[in-house]
């Protein structure tokens, strides 16, 4: 891993679910950057705050510090690295109720991280999706995999028709975020439906051999 500094104006760019159009999203590789901005000066509480985000080791992320005391907020393994930003921008702001400097992120290694349009599965969702997701899949049953607009996923495996496998799929994305909404407030999760995170959508299927 290596360090990059970014322009503060990439602060700027927050439009929520910019990405990959493709109904299966890009699936990067397990290495990951972090990128800072120079203008930006942590207290130590942000700095401390701000390794536990890096620990994380995975992207798409991002950190926003409170311009006034020492509160921070971070969002790590989303789809999509603006929608990262929004999110860690609202819940940085929203706390603190004033603003939040940008501060940072995590991409997967060898994308630029000033984009303002890179998007694919988050590293946690990607390692299940190549991992756990595919080899649990059988001879004899379909399976199927979802995604939230945020950092949600779900899958299903051995079922006896795809519709099954879909709706199973989606009903596990969506149970991931309704455990996510419950750490929110009623205006937040108002916030998230308006903006997509809260939707999930199949973006693999699989068929049984001979099916």
């Amino acid at each position: 891993m290596y360090r990059k500094t970014l322009p503060l104006a990439a602060a700027l760019t927050l439009c929520v679910g910019a990405g990959a159009a493709a109904d299966q999203p890009k699936v990067f590789g397990p290495k990951h950057t972090y990128a800072t901005v120079e203008d930006v000066t942590l207290t130590r509480a942000q700095r401390s705050h701000y390794n536990q985000f890096r620990n994380r080791k995975a992207y798409f992320g991002a950190f926003y510090a409170a311009a006034e005391g020492d509160f921070s907020f971070y969002t790590y393994s989303y789809h999509n690295l603006n929608t990262a930003k929004a999110v860690a921008k609202r819940g940085c702001e929203a706390y603190v109720q004033g603003p939040c400097n940008f501060y940072g992120v995590a991409v997967p290694e060898g994308v630029d991280p000033n984009s303002t349009t890179v998007g694919g599965l988050g590293a946690i969702t990607a390692h299940d999706f190549q991992g756990v997701y595919r080899d649990k899949q059988t001879s004899t049953g379909y399976g199927a995999f979802a995604i939230s607009g945020a950092g949600d996923h779900g899958y299903s495996h051995g079922w006896p028709n795809m519709a099954e496998a879909r709706a199973t799929a989606i009903a596990y994305c969506e149970l991931e975020v309704a455990e996510e909404m419950t750490n929110v407030r009623i205006k937040d999760r108002a916030w998230a439906r308006a903006n997509g995170l809260t939707t999930c959508r199949v973006i693999d299927t699989y068929t049984p051999p001979g099916e």
